[in-house]
C-alpha cells in the first residue's frame, strides 16, 4: 500500500470510531498498529486523537497521547510537509511518509488509553 493511502485509511477509521462511541481503548489500539505498520501520523491523526479524548472527558488519555505525539512531532511533521509540499527546512519531505518506528507507540494501547471515561 501507498504510505499516504494507508494514513488517510488509518486516520478515517479512528474518526469513525470514535463517532460511533467506540471504545477509547480501540481507538488507541489502531494508532499502535499504524506506528508497527511504519506509518507515520500526520496533524489530522493527531488532532482526530486528542479530540476524542477531550469528547469522551479523558484527559488523562487526552495527557499521554500529547506526550506520545510530542516525542514524535518531528515525524508529524515531516508527514505533514510531503503530504503538502511544503518544506520548513526541519527535514523535509525528502524524508517522506514511512518513517522509521524506532520511536514506536508505546507497547500497548493501555498506555494510552488509562483513565475514566472510555
Amino acid at each position: 500500500k501507498h504510505p499516504v493511502s494507508s494514513l488517510i485509511a488509518y486516520t478515517s477509521v479512528m474518526r469513525g470510531m470514535l463517532s460511533e462511541a467506540k471504545p477509547l481503548q480501540e481507538v488507541l489500539a489502531l494508532l499502535v498498529e499504524m506506528r508497527r505498520a511504519r506509518i507515520a501520523p500526520n496533524s489530522v491523526t493527531a488532532t482526530t486523537l486528542l479530540t476524542g479524548c477531550f469528547e469522551r472527558g479523558n484527559a488523562t488519555a487526552a495527557r499521554a497521547v500529547a506526550t506520545y505525539l510530542e516525542r514524535i512531532a518531528d515525524e508529524i511533521q515531516t508527514t505533514d510537509e510531503a503530504l503538502h509540499g511544503v518544506d520548513t527546512g526541519e527535514g523535509g519531505p525528502a524524508a517522506a511518509l514511512g518513517t522509521s518506528a524506532s520511536r514506536s507507540a508505546p507497547s500497548g494501547a493501555a498506555d494510552l488509553g488509562s483513565g475514566g471515561g472510555g
